[in-house]
């Protein structure tokens, strides 16, 4: 190695590392011109503020001043020279560089080898060769126990692999270089490609040339193969040392060894991963950790197969050595009957209430097998997990409260369905124990493309999860989990309840659960892919140069920091290319990280007490609400139309049959659901409330939240049907419920996004209305709507939806019911500009205007999504505001609206499905909510010669083909009965009336015989939702029955008391 290049490796020394052995370094005082640039590149580049960078300095044991001057002195090369006079002893990878640089010089290249990238990482492939060889030459007797030749091709290839995958980038940077600069020879794109690899690559002096230019990548590279030969030299030798006892053991041939096939997971502490020993036909799994607590988890799992429960739990046989371990490899097999199917759903109940009931995290795909009728976990190491106290306030809100329950339910095992990884849409990617299916990634993947050309290139793409062996097959197809969604149930709740009756002799000195009390296990403070993400970055050739640059990166960890004091030893191991690891003893408080540094007292209790105490809580209820999620988790993640498409039954309104039924009816039930989810209310310190639901995905899919802030999907909609629950029981309860349900919401008001009337800040001011009209002006209810409504304004030109549901036109109502309803001009100022946006945004067409208003960007009809909602908001705001520009627009919408009709359906086309010609029969698409639209025109169009058959056929298209596909308000009977009734009511028609009444009635009965009203949501899913959910049934059967008292909120309608 030449000087210049000694030299340049001094750039890949660490901050700390460069202090250490310069004690001098810093101690300049520093112009703060330069001292506030060097600070300003640190920064922008680390997204750390002023107090946080002071927070991660104080971590290192630096000051700002100093580490302002060393910066300074960093950016020139006076501190170079100065090292090349200190001892280097302590850099004794400098020297295994040179040695594997003489290397590559002294080994002669095969004439017949392939000609590939492997050439860029060959001095550290033959430093490795030597190494193990030396190691394989001072064993004796070797040859009986190991196949050496094609052992060493096996690890050399994993060593190659893992190389490449560090050096990848920026040798084909240097490829792109060399082919701009015109320095490639040959006609076609592999002959250039080769020319790179033949007169640069496998030319020493232009490789070490490069290395040079990057010598935080041969840093990184020469350490990396140092540590994984120690990885595979440790593990060898202990194969050597336990041969005996693995043969014996796992009923293992006495063949030899043959190959080793390591980096099976994550790198840990140096780059210790697992590694499967492959012997001529049979194999055995080894990892590099303390195996105890699988031991201790299969005798739980013994202990309840002696208590009774069926069908027995299978384990797997584990050689624990205390710092290692040797597995079975355990492999999937299908079944060949429903029977063993059903069999294995009930095992996996019973093995999610175990490891639920340890406090076991990250049970994704990756760590569970379908072995035949039998489920089983294969990594252990994350039972008994803790996690540190969250730096809150004293006094909690109720949001925060319902994610807490969630992140202690059975959904943080990871068996259940869960979307990670999701992109700005929301949409995500199941990688459960559960999941695993073939799917696309949220986000497109780092990938190479046009491997062996000079056009070769790392770029992101889109990529598909494989399928893995998580997943039980039937006569080796992928199962339908739905019919099985009982068993795991069954399985469940059978554990539970074995757990609570056997609760004392399971917690006792000598019970299962004391066993673990010395053990160790991992705790996961970050998503691993949160810190391979990292590492990717940091392999990028900007961070490859000069070391300071990868740890400006890094230090991004301060910036989303979840523990300050983890943070450091975090990004030690992220510097040495590995994925960071913690780890804690069962019964206590400390932290230990990769290196056995202890962070003391780093959780509130240890995870043995956390055990105990979630055992003892094990109650019926609890089981029940447990239950609960698992059901909503696994169908939630479930695509279905069923409730969209397909009828559940036949009815027909009819106002005779259903005269003489009373309206009390209507109440009782919706006192009902009242009382029901007041006992499911997670009340927060501060006089707020939510609940538990379900919220949909961008995959169409749904998943168990916390209540959005919203009238549609959140508390502002339980707001709204506890008020009013309120006023016809006259029940305190019910009201404080609401007005706690609206503490929540206005907490939140101003960080909301969305201003819109149905999910956005609009729907606070909507149910503020509403409220104050009930409950008289409170002063903090009067400074809400104050606060709001300059946010709904400044992002008035950032509506790109229009519609009722998630644009303007909604925000049109809102307003103006708040102007009439406080004599505010503001409001209603707020509401023509929005109009003008409107107008502004207006699609011309050969039958009027529409808007881009789905996600599609087609032009849509019908109320929620479309022109008929539009224009009502046009039509009503020219009433209002006495300008007859809306109006124009408003019924050009109108035009627009009309032209979808079509007569052989007498229904309004949804074209977001042309294709199909769908007629949908919803208050969303189709006609109860056009027919809706064409009621509240009336008022503003009282000669218009097609509204008064507009609506009757609106009412006799509902009627027939829109009831019996759910009860909700959306896109069910709820909803669409709202129609008959503002029509009946508006056009004194008794007789629409009564037929609204009497799909109350059919709603209430349904339910009686279904045992569960039907959500809008996939496969009826229970949800509170005043729009999806049981709130919003309740509200319409209050409606159905107080019509004078109750406002239609499907219509936005102002309160009735002013």
């Amino acid at each position: 190695m030449n000087t210049n290049f000694r030299t340049q490796l001094y750039r890949s020394l660490i901050l700390k590392e460069r202090i250490d052995h310069l004690p001098n370094l810093g101690q300049r005082k520093v112009d703060s011109i330069d001292a506030e640039k060097v600070i300003h590149d640190w920064k922008n580049v680390s997204f750390l503020d002023e107090k946080t960078l002071e927070k991660r300095l104080a971590a290192t044991n630096l000051d700002m001043q100093r580490f302002e001057s060393v910066l300074h002195e960093m950016s020139n090369d006076h501190w170079v020279n100065e090292m090349e006079t200190l001892d280097h002893s302590k850099f004794p990878w400098m020297d295994w560089l040179d040695e594997a640089l003489q290397l590559n010089r002294m080994t002669p290249i095969p004439e017949d080898i392939e000609i590939g990238l492997q050439f860029t990482v060959r001095p550290f492939v033959l430093w490795a060769k030597k190494r193990l060889t030396d190691y394989f030459g001072q064993i004796s007797e070797v040859d009986p126990y190991i196949q050496v030749h094609t052992v060493l091709d096996s690890i050399l290839g994993n060593l190659v692999d893992g190389l490449n995958i560090i050096a990848g980038r920026t040798f084909v940077l240097e490829l792109h270089i060399e082919r701009e600069m015109e320095q490639l020879e040959g006609d076609t794109p592999e002959a250039r490609f080769h020319s790179f690899i033949q007169k640069k690559i496998m030319n020493p002096d232009h490789l070490e040339f490069i290395y040079s230019e990057y010598p935080t990548l041969a840093r990184l590279l020469m350490i990396r193969t140092n540590y994984f030969m120690e990885a595979i030299i440790e593990a060898i030798t202990r194969y050597l040392n336990d041969r005996k006892q693995i043969l014996q053991e796992f009923n293992i041939q006495d063949k030899p060894l043959t190959a080793i096939s390591a980096g099976m997971g994550d790198s840990h502490q140096r780059c210790r991963t697992v590694m499967h020993f492959q012997f001529e036909s049979e194999q055995v799994i080894y990892k590099p950790k303390d195996l105890t607590v699988s031991n201790h988890f299969h005798q739980v799992l013994d202990w309840l197969n002696e208590r009774g429960f069926t069908p027995p739990l299978s384990s797997y046989k584990v050689l624990n050595k205390n710092h290692y371990a040797w597995e079975e490899v355990v492999t999937q097999k299908g079944c060949s009957s429903t029977e063993e199917v059903q069999r294995f759903y009930t095992r996996f109940g019973g093995l999610l209430a175990v490891v639920y009931s340890l406090y076991g995290i990250d049970f994704h795909y990756e760590n569970m097998i379908a072995n035949g009728e039998n489920p089983i976990l294969i990594d252990l190491e994350t039972l008994f997990h803790n996690s540190p106290s969250p730096n809150v306030a004293e006094e909690m809100l109720a949001q925060v409260k319902a994610n807490d329950r969630l992140a202690n339910s059975v959904l943080k095992t990871a068996l259940l369905p869960l979307f990670h990884f999701s992109d700005k849409d929301g949409k995500g990617i199941d990688v459960s124990g559960l999941g695993g299916r073939e799917q696309e990634y949220p986000t497109p993947i780092l990938q190479v493309e046009e491997y062996g050309t000079d056009q070769m290139r790392y770029v992101r793409k889109n990529a598909v999860l494989r399928l893995s062996g998580n997943l039980p097959r039937l006569h080796d197809q992928l199962i339908d989990i739905k019919p099985y969604v009982e068993y795991i149930v069954s399985g469940f709740k059978q554990a539970c309840q074995l757990i609570q009756v056997h609760q004392v002799e399971l917690l006792s000195d000598k019970g299962p659960i004391a066993s673990f009390k010395q053990d160790t296990v991992r705790i996961v403070l970050r998503n691993t892919q949160f810190y391979a993400d990292f590492l990717l970055e940091t392999q990028h050739p900007d961070y490859l140069e000069d070391s300071l640059e990868r740890e400006k990166l890094l230090d991004r960890l301060w910036f989303t920091q979840v523990h300050d004091k983890a943070i450091p030893y975090e990004i030690e191991d992220l510097l040495e290319g590995d994925i960071p690891l913690f780890t804690a003893m069962v019964d206590d408080t400390d932290l230990y990280s990769s290196t056995g540094k202890i962070i003391p007292n780093f959780f509130k209790e240890s995870s043995y007490q956390r055990v105990v105490r979630r055992i003892k809580s094990l109650t019926p209820d609890e089981i029940e609400r447990q239950a609960s999620y698992i059901t909503a988790s696994i169908l939630g993640g479930i695509e279905s139309k069923t409730h969209l498409q397909i009828k559940q039954y036949d009815f027909t309104p009819d106002p005779i049959k259903h005269t003489n039924l009373p309206v009390q009816s209507f109440v009782e039930e919706a006192e009902k659901i009242g009382s029901y989810f007041s006992k499911k209310a997670i009340h927060g310190d501060k006089n707020d409330v939510t609940w538990i639901g379900l919220a949909p995905t961008a995959n169409n899919l749904w998943t168990i939240a916390p209540m959005d802030f919203g009238l549609y999907n959140g508390v502002c909609g339980m707001a709204l049907f506890y008020s009013y629950l309120d006023q016809i029981c006259k029940n305190r309860e019910f009201g404080n419920l609401a007005k706690a349900a609206l503490q929540t919401a206005c907490n939140a008001g101003p960080l909301i996004q969305d201003t819109n009337a149905f999910v956005g800040q609009s729907s606070i001011l909507y149910t503020l209305s509403h409220m104050t009209a009930l409950y008289g002006e409170k002063e903090e209810w009067m400074s809400s709507m104050k606060e709001l409504l300059p946010n709904v304004e400044q992002k008035i030109e950032k509506d790109q939806h229009f519609d009722l549901i998630y644009g303007g036109a909604g925000i049109i109502h809102v307003l103006l019911n708040m102007a009439e309803q406080f004599n505010w001009e503001h409001p209603l100022l707020i509401a023509q500009k929005i109009g003008h946006h409107l107008i502004k945004h207006a699609i011309q067409t050969d039958n009027g205007v529409a808007w881009h208003t789905g996600k599609d960007k087609a032009l849509l009809g019908g109320f929620s999504h479309g022109t008929s909602g539009i224009a009502w908001s046009l039509l009503r705001l020219a009433n209002v505001s006495g300008h007859d520009k809306y109006r124009e627009w408003g019924l050009k919408a109108l035009h627009y609206d009309r032209s979808l009709y079509d007569e052989s359906t007498k229904n309004w086309r949804d074209i977001r499905h042309e294709k199909g010609s769908s007629s949908p029969v919803q208050w969303c698409h189709g006609a109860p909510g056009v027919g809706l639209g064409r009621v509240l025109c009336l008022p503003y169009l009282p000669a218009d010669p097609y509204i008064l058959d507009e609506i009757a056929t609106s009412v006799e298209t509902t009627s027939q083909e829109g009831i019996g596909f759910s009860h909700s308000l959306c896109h069910g009977d709820l909803g669409n009965a709202d129609l008959l009734l503002m029509a009946g009511i508006s056009l004194k028609r008794e007789d629409w009336i009564k037929s609204a009444q009497s799909i109350g009635h059919n709603v209430i009965q349904t339910q009686k015989e279904l045992g569960k009203y039907l959500t809008g949501v996939s496969h009826f899913l229970e949800t509170p939702s005043l729009f999806l959910g049981l709130s919003g049934i309740g509200y319409q059967l209050l409606r159905l029955a107080y019509p004078d008292q109750v406002p239609s909120v499907v219509s936005l309608q102002s309160p009735f008391i002013k």
